[in-house]
């Protein structure tokens, strides 16, 4: 079904699989990148993979609004409280 949204789960675990059972020795030797390397680079691959493949909402981000300075009473600037 096109368009129905996934858990994540169901995302992450084929892609932990592929790069779980990656031949890194064949890679390496194709590459000319480490073995050792490789393994590094893998785990922190399959460490983000949930970040990367979570839902996002698409457009740009919500502003984030300022806050108050500390101690402002009512909205007014520190100067304008009562001593």
């Amino acid at each position: 079904m096109a368009n129905r949204k996934r858990a994540l789960d169901e995302k992450v675990k084929p892609f932990q699989h592929i790069l779980e059972h990656a031949n890194l020795a064949e890679v390496a030797r194709q590459t000319g990148v480490a073995e050792s390397t490789l393994r590094y680079d893998r785990a922190k691959v399959l460490a983000a993979l949930p970040q990367v493949l979570e839902n996002r909402r698409p457009g740009p981000k919500p502003a984030v609004v300022a806050a108050a300075p500390a101690g402002a009473a009512n909205g007014c600037c520190v100067s304008c409280m009562p001593s």
